[in-house]
């Protein structure tokens, strides 16, 4: 199944075909059962959280101008909300981190969200990508974003450059679920 961006944002003046490519190489690679436990940070509306609602996940979003939704959380990462209670299977952070004063406080509390096993699926701009960066608190590359996430807990990370535009950096990290020697 395609996600198209039609069914995201309705009207957005993005290419279909373009987010679909993005949809179908950070988000469905991802879904591997129904349903899946998932939070989307830095949701904004809550489109993406919407949409795997309707497929069956239990979405859950968080954002400082998250809709008033009971599966919703109107939250500053910058003094993140205690969700411990209970844990995540995946975690969506798509475009947001570099937005965030205090980052490793943010990926400490995204790690302590997850079950072990548990995944962190994020993307960021490069800083090597050339793109403009106005309103962005802090630039990454690889080697620095892969660092702060294995200083956050995070094992089995993987950092790369998006092969589309090298413009923005491809997360994937994981939780420790206590069987590996992974670090």
């Amino acid at each position: 199944m395609t996600l198209s961006w039609r069914d995201w944002s309705a009207g957005q003046a993005v290419s279909s075909s373009s987010m679909d490519r993005w949809t179908d190489r950070l988000v469905q690679p991802h879904l591997v059962k129904i349903p899946t436990r998932i939070l989307d940070v830095g949701c904004g509306r809550g489109q993406l959280v919407d949409l795997l609602r309707s497929l069956g996940h239990d979405a859950h979003g968080l954002d400082i101008k998250a809709p008033d939704l009971p599966y919703m959380v109107r939250a500053d990462m910058e003094k993140p909300p205690d969700l411990s209670g209970d844990p995540f299977d995946l975690i969506f952070c798509f475009e947001t981190l570099e937005h965030i004063i205090h980052d490793y406080d943010a990926l400490v509390a995204m790690h302590s969200w997850l079950k072990p096993g548990g995944r962190l699926v994020m993307s960021t701009p490069n800083e090597k990508g050339g793109e403009d960066y106005r309103g962005h608190i802090r630039h990454y590359l690889a080697w620095s974003l892969r660092l702060l996430l294995k200083y956050a807990g995070f094992v089995e990370v993987e950092v790369s450059v998006n092969p589309e535009n090298q413009a923005g950096l491809l997360v994937k990290a994981s939780v420790d679920d206590g069987d590996s020697d992974a670090h």
